[in-house]
């Protein structure tokens, strides 16, 4: 058996140059950007009552050592079947348009952890509560989590069969995000 799971992220962002330029490096489609990371950055204290904020936040700031791209794979995946791709596009009114689907591992969240809660804060119309993409165990058939926005932070909300209670409804909970949390593996 395997950890790995199917990541898939579809969203319009806003970003500066610097930022689209770090995307870009991220997706495979350029190269490094120099300086410190404009994307990548932990992201802001929480509010009170905000539930979507990593325990670790506070000391989540990307390390050069392990920063390297997150979402470049291409080609056949190996477990969860079907085609990994990364693709950002220009939009005419000056935003960019995300959409990927990755094979990834655990150990990856160094890389992928703060890149969704950078997109996350950047997200087109991110002040209201969207779905930007999913999360699911590479030997399920149904979707594990949802990754949702919420006040620009990216947090999981269990979706499919394991998620419902036993009465049969759907939770309401929001789980703060960060890649692959134990109550997601089966």
């Amino acid at each position: 058996m395997s950890d790995l799971f199917e990541l898939t992220l579809v969203l319009d962002l806003a970003l500066s140059d610097a930022e689209a330029a770090e995307l870009r490096w991220h997706l495979g489609q350029g190269p490094r950007p120099e300086g410190p990371a404009a994307l990548t950055v932990p992201p802001a204290p929480a509010r009170d009552g905000d539930d979507l904020r990593p325990a670790d936040a506070d000391t989540a700031l990307a390390s050069d050592d392990a920063f390297y791209p997150a979402l470049d794979q291409r080609g056949l995946a190996a477990r969860i079947g079907g085609h990994l791709f990364a693709d950002l596009e220009p939009r005419g009114d000056g935003t960019w348009s995300l959409m990927c689907r990755q094979e990834v591992h655990p150990d990856a969240g160094e890389a992928i952890d703060p890149l969704v809660h950078g997109l996350a804060a950047r997200a087109v119309g991110g002040d209201t509560e969207r779905t930007i993409g999913y999360l699911r165990f590479h030997e399920d058939i149904h979707i594990g989590s949802a990754i949702i926005v919420r006040a620009g932070r990216p947090g999981l909300r269990p979706c499919g069969p394991r998620a419902r209670g036993r009465d049969g409804r759907e939770p309401g909970g929001i789980r703060p995000f960060s890649v692959f949390p134990a109550e997601i593996i089966p």
